[in-house]
């Protein structure tokens, strides 16, 4: 006959229970690294802008745009064909080999998935409603949504700067990726928008990289009152776009003491950092 085992309720104990209450911390006490995302036009120095974070960088592309970075130091630069590619590089910065490391762009890894899930040599630079199934693009959008949490989990595990590039794109319009449900009136990363919406979520930054002339300011007296008068250079000026816009997606997770400005002129790393300390 078997013996029977008499079933005993399990209590939860205090040292059990350690593991999620001992996480507990101070808001803001426990921010580690940088998770920003920017976005913009072709030539409008995005690239340029990524590679000022934080050395030694690595610059992981899925197009080689290093032509704008001229000779400048502390950056490696990968051109990666599949993204299991990824799997073999992000050890590298989880190492401590770099401290920043930017993607560019990320528009480019979800053409590489759909590419691998497609089993195509190349995808279209038109792409087309007809290119892929409405399954095909919800997994694309899954992998993607993994490759880019790997990249971005960085930040809070090592204390990485991490750096998203991707194009534009204007989600008044619909394309290829209309199988995600609903559009909105917004400029954003060009990516599908429900991997575009969860990225916009993940990045506790993101900027619009854009052109536009430069303009001098000076004081003068006339009279007793002191008039401030603007005067456009005619040289352009690369700016990236932070401040809140109706129609631009743009947002920096600051203390609200922070009055953020409409853009940053000739952005870098230390502009950024300048602009989210309030200074």
């Amino acid at each position: 006959m078997p013996k029977v085992v008499k079933q005993r309720r399990r209590i939860v104990t205090k040292r059990s229970a350690v593991g999620v209450v001992g996480r507990i911390e101070a808001v803001g006490s426990g921010r580690k690294g940088m998770k920003i995302n920017i976005y913009g036009l072709g030539k409008r120095g995005k690239t340029r802008f990524a590679c000022t974070f934080p050395k030694h960088l690595l610059l992981i592309g899925t197009e080689d745009g290093t032509a704008s970075l001229g000779k400048m130091k502390g950056v490696d630069f990968i051109q990666i064909t599949k993204s299991s590619d990824l799997d073999e590089l992000l050890p590298l910065v989880a190492e401590g080999k770099y401290q920043s490391v930017v993607l560019d762009t990320a528009g480019g890894l979800q053409d590489l998935i759909l590419k691998e899930i497609l089993g195509l040599e190349d995808i279209p630079v038109q792409k087309s409603w007809g290119i892929a199934k409405q399954q095909d693009w919800g997994t694309c959008g899954s992998q993607t949504k993994e490759r880019l949490r790997a990249l971005l989990n960085l930040a809070q595990t090592v204390a990485a700067y991490v750096v998203i590039v991707a194009h534009e794109r204007d989600f008044s319009k619909g394309d290829e990726s209309s199988s995600d449900l609903g559009v909105f009136p917004t400029v954003g990363s060009a990516l599908t928008p429900s991997v575009a919406g969860w990225l916009n979520g993940a990045c506790d930054y993101i900027g619009q990289c854009f052109l536009r002339e430069e303009v001098t300011k000076k004081q003068s007296k006339v009279g007793k009152k002191t008039i401030m008068t603007t005067k456009k250079t005619g040289k352009i000026e690369y700016c990236l776009r932070v401040g809140p816009h109706p129609v631009y997606m743009t947002g920096f997770r600051v203390d609200p003491s922070v009055k953020l400005p409409d853009a940053i002129s000739n952005p870098s790393y230390a502009k950024v950092v300048a602009v989210i300390n309030g200074e």
